[in-house]
């Protein structure tokens, strides 16, 4: 019986993006190599919003290119920054150990206000601390954010929030529909040692297509 490794990505309200993966069906006597492609990413809208009086930063989630973060499920969190001052100036934020270039975050967290997100720390790549001079503010949830603790006595305060490099999805199996002979979607969820949900009401989605080589 062949044993499949699933693929994956997501999806909600609105196309995100497309992107093309690669994953193993395994059996007893030989591996073969499925190749995924037609990956959306569909979206309310972004899972985390900081406006403050500089600038505005969407999270997003999206399919992951190049060197970005794998949060899991081929899905990263893409970080677009917007001056306040300049709307036409929308600009990708890089995040995560392999990104180099000049204002990009080696990592960034989420701290918590009971169940609710506060504000989002930054640390710039070669820095070694959270600093408070890193601080982005005007993240208090006002109904915007779709991401809250599962546990509200657990990851309070400044120096216990919950970073970008640990959040990690999974895909929820029995959720799965099939959309076509060899499309499925399937419902995206955070790993359960995250204590991290989604707030009531979203429900990201993976949407992908295989094909065997």
């Amino acid at each position: 019986m062949l044993s499949l490794v699933k693929g994956i990505l997501v999806s909600s309200l609105g196309i995100r993006g497309v992107g093309v993966a690669l994953y193993g069906a395994l059996s007893s006597s030989s591996a073969k190599e499925i190749k995924r492609k037609d990956l959306k990413i569909i979206s309310s809208g972004p899972v985390l919003i900081c406006d403050d009086k500089y600038d505005k930063y969407e999270f997003f989630l999206e399919p992951v290119k190049g060197s970005e973060v794998d949060l899991g499920t081929d899905i990263t969190l893409r970080v677009y920054r917007t001056s306040t001052s300049n709307a036409g100036d929308k600009k990708i934020i890089p995040w995560g150990s392999k990104a180099t270039e000049n204002h990009a975050w080696s990592n960034w967290k989420m701290t918590f206000k009971e169940e609710k997100i506060g504000d989002v720390w930054t640390k710039d790549v070669g820095m070694i601390w959270y600093t408070s001079n890193h601080i982005i503010q005007g993240c208090a949830d006002k109904g915007q954010h779709k991401i809250q603790l599962v546990d509200s006595s657990k990851n309070q305060g400044d120096n216990a929030g919950i970073e970008g490099t640990t959040i990690k999805l999974e895909i929820k199996e029995e959720t799965c529909t099939q959309i076509s002979n060899n499309t499925k979607e399937c419902d995206i969820i955070f790993s359960s040692d995250s204590n991290l949900k989604w707030k009531e009401g979203f429900q990201p989605k993976i949407r992908y297509t295989s094909i065997a080589n």
